[in-house]
């Protein structure tokens, strides 16, 4: 006797279908439940396991209050690369824009050791990454505030650009970089994070620690980041030999991990 199909399985295959034929674009509001139901003939039940199938494969997202929306493209970063995030948006053509969640400034955050002594007082910021109108992560910037007033990496400036780069702005005022040390991980969304991200609590998400250095040897930046687990997809060539770019290791200014 020949098995059918489930139905969710039937309405997971026909809307990834019309992803794929373009009837349906990143960004576009799916129909609502009720609109599944009548189109297709099946039960309310059926219609949220086929979402829920289509969420976890990251094909849609859900956003509470607004509707499920389908995903866009993941950003590509090939690793290794000392990139920022609005470099990597633009290189997968998406549109780079920043909020502001809250900011400090203050010489004795914990974050104060990975700095030279010259360096402790930091403006710790706390920036909303969105692509579009998508947010995507969230960036926990600490940076020397001699070195932010220089170059206008300030809360205000941000807000009336929302696409401020901080890579940009270094660059632009003569901070040559250089290397970054970074440690990946994933994690499961806070609840704050998954507020601002418009993900579920405890979804999965991906963490990074940075610490950048110039060409001088100077740290200008400490971040802690968490990217949505849709978001961003990284590659790395591997070489069998060890040549090329070494990838790993223990990173002497991260702090130790259990």
């Amino acid at each position: 006797m020949k098995n059918e199909v489930p139905m969710y399985r039937v309405l997971f295959k026909r809307i990834t279908q019309m992803i794929k034929e373009q009837e349906l674009s990143p960004g576009d509001r799916l129909p609502t439940e009720r609109e599944l139901m009548d189109e297709f003939g099946v039960s309310r039940a059926t219609v949220v396991r086929a979402m829920t199938e289509l969420e976890n494969s990251s094909v849609v997202k859900r956003i509470q209050g607004k509707g499920t929306f389908v995903s866009g493209e993941k950003l590509n970063l090939h690793l290794p690369g000392l990139t920022g995030f609005s470099e990597d948006l633009i290189m997968s053509s998406g549109q780079p824009r920043t909020k502001v969640v809250s900011y400090e400034i203050g010489s004795e955050m914990k974050e104060s050791k990975y700095f030279s002594e010259e360096d402790r007082e930091l403006i710790y910021i706390v920036r909303l990454r969105l692509s579009g109108e998508d947010p995507i992560g969230i960036n926990y910037n600490y940076v020397p505030y001699t070195i932010a007033k220089t170059i206008g990496f300030l809360p205000e400036n941000i807000d009336a650009n929302p696409s401020t780069s901080l890579y940009r702005l270094l660059d632009e005022y003569g901070y040559q970089l250089d290397y970054a040390d970074q440690f990946l991980e994933a994690k499961a969304a806070t609840r704050t994070e998954a507020k601002l991200l418009n993900i579920p609590p405890g979804a999965p998400v991906m963490s990074y620690e940075r610490v950048t250095h110039t060409t001088t040897g100077r740290v200008v930046e400490f971040v802690r980041a968490t990217i949505a687990g849709n978001a961003y997809r990284y590659s790395i060539r591997l070489y069998r030999n060890g040549s090329g770019n070494q990838i790993g290791g223990k990173f002497p200014y991260l702090r130790k991990k259990e």
